[in-house]
């Protein structure tokens, strides 16, 4: 995982190439590769927290109960009694 420090730096680069660009194409480019860079740690903060709101509450209730099968011609409760 990048970290916010890394994305940092990179977008710090991505600033100082834009100071010094050289025609208005260049510094559209490199401000939309900022931008892209936020995108993706806004979004990312955004999804986490929907995954938060999406997920149940865990309770302490199984959702299956074991139902113990009654067979004759069983030994035991292992699953090796033949």
């Amino acid at each position: 995982m990048i970290t916010y420090q890394r994305l940092l730096e990179e977008m710090e680069e991505y600033v100082i190439k834009a100071k010094n660009a050289k025609d208005d194409r260049e510094f559209r480019e490199l401000l939309s590769g900022i931008r892209a860079m936020c995108d993706v740690v806004l979004n990312e903060k955004q999804r986490a927290q929907a995954v938060r709101k999406e997920l149940p509450p865990a309770s302490g209730e199984p959702l299956l109960s074991p139902v113990k099968i009654e067979d004759e011609d069983a030994n035991g409760d292992s699953i090796f009694d033949f």
